[in-house]
């Protein structure tokens, strides 16, 4: 090799070397922007039964979110809808719903579908293959007796709301053990209708041995006037009020508050957040409770377990909760 020839030679190789380095600066590039990429977002759907000012729905909310930031399914992003089904039940109002539900969502794929309360579930049942087909579904308080009814399906699973209407009055005859009747008090809506049949469930049991009051399609002055009459040794089982027979709507613990200060007896309720409203106490439901379980069950399908292997969770949302006022 002459002379002459070293230049090219060498001139020849810095080549070579400026390509494989460049080479590994692009790769590396690409590794991390294909490490550093941002998983995209988890999307969860909360579909309320009530309307938004229900005092429960913040409950419900609060346990639902408590459970999932911070974890590795980080980031989230909730979509929040309120059916209000429960003042507005006929099919025109939940068919324009469908169609509503369909156009605001038709462009966006959710990974879960979080249903809370007794009404919204079975709207899904009947209507999410419609909406959002093939979307895992985890229910939040859909009543236990119901879900039982259902055939298990393959998409969803959930936490149920156990209405013990049984162990806050045996919780109640115990502290008043002189008891003679039992007053019931309940609307007209729905929801009142369904906590009213699962109380008759219950309540005939007590039938030989208490007179049982119905307190249920009166108009919401003519109850409040028959609380404050009640004969001795009654007790009151505040069920749920969301409308009365004349149609005038209500919040159940702002009406509480009104059947507390009218009736002339002690008033047992069956939801936690009734506490400081009224109610003595009794084995109540806690919506945070239901709501923290039902994000920890979302939680694991997102995560990629099957909704049909995780176990609907039927009991531990209830507790002997009392208002020492109240006593």
């Amino acid at each position: 090799m002459t002379p002459r020839d070293q230049p090219g030679k060498l001139f020849g190789k810095r080549l070579l070397v400026q390509a494989i380095l460049c080479c590994l600066v692009i790769f590396w590039v690409c590794c991390w922007a294909l490490v550093s990429e941002p998983n995209p977002p988890k999307k969860i759907l909360v579909l309320f039964s009530y309307q938004s000012v229900a005092h429960s729905l913040l409950e419900w909310d609060k346990g639902i979110r408590s459970v999932l930031p911070g974890t590795a399914l980080e980031p989230i992003d909730f979509y929040t809808e309120f059916l209000d089904l429960a003042r507005f039940p006929d099919k025109i109002y939940q068919q324009n719903i469908v169609r509503f539900l369909q156009t605001k969502y038709r462009d966006t794929k959710m990974d879960l579908l979080i249903p809370v309360g007794p009404l919204a579930f079975p709207f899904l049942l009947e209507h999410g293959g419609t909406i959002f087909p093939g979307v895992p579904t985890v229910f939040c308080a859909a009543l236990k007796e119901e879900v039982l009814a259902l055939k298990r399906s393959k998409d969803f699973t959930g936490v149920t709301a156990w209405i013990d209407v049984a162990g806050t009055l045996e919780a109640a005859l115990k502290m008043q053990p002189q008891t003679q009747r039992l007053a019931i008090v309940g609307g007209t809506s729905e929801s009142d209708r369904a906590f009213q049949r699962l109380a008759r469930q219950v309540l005939h049991m007590y039938e030989d041995t208490f007179e049982i009051i119905w307190l249920t399609d009166l108009p919401a002055d003519t109850l409040l006037e028959k609380l404050a009459h009640l004969p001795s040794q009654t007790i009151v089982l505040y069920l749920y009020f969301l409308r009365d027979s004349l149609g005038n709507e209500f919040l159940p613990r702002e009406f509480l508050m009104r059947v507390a200060k009218a009736a002339n007896a002690p008033v047992y309720g069956l939801w936690e957040n009734l506490l400081g409203h009224g109610i003595v106490g009794g084995h109540l439901i806690s919506f945070r409770t239901q709501g923290r379980i039902a994000g920890e069950l979302g939680r694991r399908v997102l995560m990629g377990e099957k909704p049909e292997n995780i176990p609907i969770v039927y009991e531990g949302t209830n507790f002997y909760l009392f208002d020492w006022l109240e006593i």
